[in-house]
C-alpha cells in the first residue's frame, strides 16, 4: 500500500487436460502460461517513442516467477490424440483475471488499465 508494488506469491491452477500424455510437459505448459499472464498483469508495456527493444521493455524473468501449483484434471473425452485436449491457449484470460481481482482484493481498488504498475494503483488508491 505504501510502494504500489504487487507481487505474486502462489498460483494455484486446476486444468481440464483430458488424458495426460506427458504431465511433465503439461505442467510447463501451464507454469508458462501463468508467467506469461504475470507479465501482462504486472509489467509488460510498449510504449511508443519508449521501448525502442527488448532492453526497454519490461517483462518477467525466472526470479519473477510465483510458486504455482498444477493440479492436471483428467477426463474422458475425444478431442486429441489419446484423449488429449490442448492446454496451453487454455489458460490465458483467466489467469489474468483472477490476478487483477487478488490484487483488487489486497488492495481494495478495482484496476482496469493493465498493467498494475505502481504508480498506477498508488494513482488509484489516491483517486479513491
Amino acid at each position: 500500500m505504501i510502494t504500489g508494488r504487487s507481487k505474486v506469491l502462489k498460483v494455484v491452477v486446476a486444468q481440464d487436460i483430458g488424458h495426460a500424455i506427458n504431465p511433465i510437459d503439461l505442467e510447463g505448459q501451464i507454469e508458462g502460461a501463468v508467467v506469461m499472464e504475470l507479465g501482462s498483469v504486472l509489467m509488460e508495456e510498449h510504449i511508443p517513442g519508449q521501448t525502442l527493444s527488448f532492453k526497454t521493455y519490461s517483462m518477467p524473468r525466472a526470479k519473477d516467477a510465483p510458486k504455482i501449483e498444477s493440479i492436471l484434471v483428467e477426463t474422458e473425452g475425444s478431442h486429441g490424440p489419446f484423449g488429449a485436449k490442448g492446454v496451453g491457449e487454455a489458460m490465458m484470460g483467466h489467469t489474468r483475471a483472477a490476478m487483477l481481482n487478488a490484487i483488487c482484493d489486497a488492495a481494495g481498488k478495482r484496476i482496469t488499465r493493465i498493467p498494475v504498475t505502481p504508480g498506477r494503483l498508488l494513482q488509484a488508491l489516491r483517486d479513491g
